[in-house]
This record gives C-alpha cells, structure tokens and sequence, in this order.
C-alpha cells in the first residue's frame, strides 16, 4: 500500500488547499508535458486547449524542486537515522514524503527521530506547505539578467 501512497502524497491537493505536495495541476501539466515530448507534440495540450511555455516551465521546476528535496531529505533521515534492523529504507521513504505532502500519516517513526531527524521533517513540512519553488526563491534572488548571452551548444540529450 506504500507504493500507492507515497506517490499520492508527493501530488498532495489541489491549488488553494491546505493540502502539500507539488499540486494535482502541477502534476497533470508535468505528465501533459512528457505525454507531448513522448510523442513529439510541437506544443502541450490539455482539454482542448495549448499550455503556455511558462507554465511548462515552472511545472518542471516545482517537479524537479520537489523531488530534489525529497532525495535529499531521505538522505539525510538515513544518515541521521542509521537505517538498519529495526528501521526500514521504506520507512524513511514514508516518513519524508508524508512530511512534504504535509499528509499526517506516519508509520510511528517521526517521535523516534533524532533531534536533526524532527527538525529536516519540521522543515520539510513548511517546504511542502508553501511549495518548493517558493522556498527556492526565499533562499536564492534572482538576478538581473547580464547584458550578454553565451552561444548556444548543442548537448546530446537521453
């Protein structure tokens, strides 16, 4: 049942929910935007109508965010943690999904975590709650753009 929850809860609610997780529209522009790209679609469609190439783009970005933050918090709740005999990887998994997704469920690990451990879940939540592309922009300000531009480059790809 785990591996039907968990991604779920990534997903979380819909927009203007109380709900965590990366959003359901984000997720069906995301899965609209690879279906498009799988079957070389000039543009992304979606009921009829085409989704604009900024909203693409910060669909991959909250995805991408999103995902990063989850492997990186399952890194560090196994390293904090000492995944071993009587806590399971799936657990961990769990546990820092459900974090993010601001879900509630657990699987009785969170009173069991070290100080490090509650505090990355603590954060995860708040990350989860405001999504992460917000949390990505209070950390790091965008900069103006510089007056130049590099040369494109053509970069082998898959």
């Amino acid at each position: 049942i785990d591996l039907i929850l968990i991604p779920l809860m990534f997903v979380g609610g819909s927009p203007g929910s109380c709900a965590g997780g990366i959003k359901t529209s984000t997720a069906t522009v995301w899965l609209a935007r690879t279906r498009a790209r799988l079957l070389g679609q000039p543009w992304v469609s979606l009921f009829g109508r085409r989704i604009p190439t900024e909203i693409l783009r910060r669909a991959v970005l909250v995805v991408s965010l999103a995902m990063l933050w989850n492997l990186v918090g399952i890194f560090l709740l196994t390293v904090t943690e000492q995944v071993g005999d009587s806590l399971r990887f799936e657990q961990v998994i769990f546990e820092q999904i459900s974090a993010f997704g601001t879900v509630g469920l657990s699987t009785g690990l969170t009173p069991e975590l070290s100080a490090a451990g509650k505090l990355w879940i603590i954060a995860s939540m708040f990350a989860g709650r405001v999504g992460p592309l917000t949390v990505a922009l209070a950390v790091i300000r965008p900069r103006t753009p510089p007056p130049y531009k590099y040369p494109y480059e053509p970069v082998m790809i898959g």
